[in-house]
Order: structure tokens, then sequence, then C-alpha cells
């Protein structure tokens, strides 16, 4: 499934990332919990491109706090969206929809 979206990232109460009316946070779980947790994301700011990976989407427990966040290939997504929040982004997500798991 391939989604292209945009506007601004919002951190809502629940802890959840929307984009416009776009529910980040639950394409990012429904990756996560397939059987095929493989993402090609993209994301941008106006011309700067801030995340671009294609690999595994995994959950990793931080060190410092007691919460576990998002990874790509090792690289923080999750520091990169809290960063963001706030700002008009644009999103290109691209994975394989699972029929097992699905929130959306």
């Amino acid at each position: 499934m391939k989604n292209n979206f945009s506007g601004i990232l919002e951190y809502n109460d629940n802890g959840q990332y929307v984009v416009g009316n776009v529910n980040l946070s639950q394409i990012l779980d429904e990756v996560y919990y397939s059987n095929n947790n493989i993402i090609n994301i993209k994301i941008y700011e106006g011309t700067k491109t801030l995340f671009i990976e294609d690999g595994y989407l995994t959950r990793r427990k931080s060190d410092i706090v007691d919460i576990y966040s998002y990874h790509v290939n090792s690289f923080g997504l999750e520091d990169l969206l809290f960063d963001t929040a706030g700002k008009y982004i644009i999103v290109e997500v691209e994975y394989e929809q699972s029929g097992k798991y699905s929130l959306l």
C-alpha cells in the first residue's frame, strides 16, 4: 500500500503522530505488527529531506526513559517526528498491507 499525505505534524494527547487527517502512528503500528514489517518512508519539510529509509521497522526501548520508539534500519524515526511536531511536512510511505492486523 502506498500513502502520500501532507499537513501539520501533531503529537496528540494519546501520544500519536497525526499529519493532517492521517494518523501516522496507526500506519506505523500496522506495519510493525504485520507479518512483513518492511517499510519505505520519506519525510520532507518543504524541499528539505528529513528522513528517507527503506527497510525493517523495529521498536526499541529507550535507555533513558521507559518508552519504546520506532526505528527504520537503526535510524530513530520517533525522535525525528517528535522534533518535527508543529511543522508542515510531506510523508510518502509504502508497505505491504497485512490481512492479519489492520487498524485502518
